[in-house]
């Protein structure tokens, strides 16, 4: 038969069980709701990013055709945010599964979570040490993609509104201009079809000699190789800086990688505006009330090309021909018909190498 003074201490051991079991357990009522106002805060932050990448998006989209191309709604912005979103991860998954590019970045990886382990045990002064070699590779990593890969995407403006042939923008004296020069070859390299006078018509495609499709894979995986080096260097980052101490040499060092790693991140939703994003819009006909001392048809106009955007007020279509481009406002008022037949894509509309599709006959 157990005694009292047993029980008793059961009995008070109970208690503080369940204390050690759950010690940040809080009774009062802010520590009841502490939980659930830390989810609403991160999921409020998520979407802060979310937005925040379809707003740098459609500016960087804009910024390169030169014309507006719809609405800045919440709705726009969260679409082009989860077309961002998905189509990062896609590309990067297609740059990652390369044999050549896996293999490297697993061995750099293991060898690096080795060291650690093997210094952590053995040396644990030295694990500090290794962090700092981490941050200074990954910060000359990262200046190096900003500086060759997404800074040249600064200089890509109007495209849909200036001649390709003489983009102003870009000339001898334009910063990092070979590599904006590559950058529109590769550009204009994955919009026109195979033509054997394309050199001819595009000087700057002389001796260009990658097919469409491979120019494409080519600026997709400078896009996937940016997104992937990001996202381990935020890794990198969020893994080390609890066990951190660094002294003033250290603490220089963290903070340079931290500004570069912000720089290159809102770099890539800015990056992928521009140089992956597509630029497909619907082929519209559009019949609408014009002028009746300029039209023969009393007052009709009739006009066919890219819809770049629509609402409530205005309705703009791309015109072009010979070289020339315009793009044509037409109030919403005015407009008698419109039909939408198939999708064009407008830089390659615009560069002369792709027809509008055939309208479908009119309803009976």
């Amino acid at each position: 038969m157990p005694s009292p003074l047993l029980a008793n201490d059961s009995a008070h051991t109970t208690p503080s069980s369940k204390t050690a079991a759950d010690p940040d357990e809080d009774p009062t009522p802010a520590g009841k709701y502490r939980k659930s106002i830390l989810a609403a805060l991160g999921t409020l932050q998520i979407a802060g990013v979310l937005a925040g990448s379809g707003f740098i998006v459609k500016f960087a989209r804009e910024d390169f055709l030169g014309v507006s191309s719809g609405n800045w709604t919440v709705s726009d912005l969260g679409m082009l945010a989860g077309s961002f979103a998905l189509n990062s991860a896609t590309l990067m998954c297609q740059y990652v599964f390369h044999a050549f590019v896996i293999i490297p970045l697993v061995l750099i990886l293991g060898g690096y979570v080795y060291a650690q382990s093997r210094f952590q045990r053995s040396k644990p002064r030295m694990v500090e040490g290794l962090h700092l070699a981490g941050y200074v590779v990954l910060a000359v990593i990262l200046g190096a993609v900003f500086r060759v890969e997404q800074a040249p995407t600064l200089y890509l403006h109007d495209f849909l509104i200036t001649s390709p042939k003489n983009q102003p923008n870009i000339s001898q004296q334009t910063p990092d201009y070979r590599q904006t020069n590559n950058l529109v070859r590769l550009i204009f390299g994955s919009r026109i079809k195979d033509d054997p006078t394309r050199s001819i018509d595009f000087p700057i495609l002389n001796d260009f000699r990658l097919t469409p499709q491979s120019a494409y894979d080519v600026l997709n995986a400078q896009f996937a190789r940016s997104l992937l080096i990001c996202l381990v260097a935020w890794n990198f980052l969020f893994t080390t800086e609890r066990r951190g101490r660094f002294k003033v040499h250290g603490a220089a060092i963290v903070t340079v990688f931290v500004l570069l790693l912000l720089v290159v991140t809102v770099m890539v939703p800015y990056t992928y505006g521009k140089l992956i994003h597509s630029t497909d819009f619907p082929s519209a006909t559009v019949e609408y009330k014009g002028n009746a001392e300029d039209s023969k048809d009393n007052g009709i106009k009739h006009l066919e090309g890219p819809l770049l955007f629509q609402n409530d007020q205005t309705i703009a279509i791309l015109w072009a021909k010979e070289g020339k481009t315009a793009v044509v406002y037409i109030p919403a008022s005015a407009v008698l018909m419109m039909r939408l037949h198939g999708s064009v894509d407008a830089l390659t509309y615009v560069l002369g190498r792709q027809a509008l599709p055939k309208p479908l006959p009119p309803l009976n």
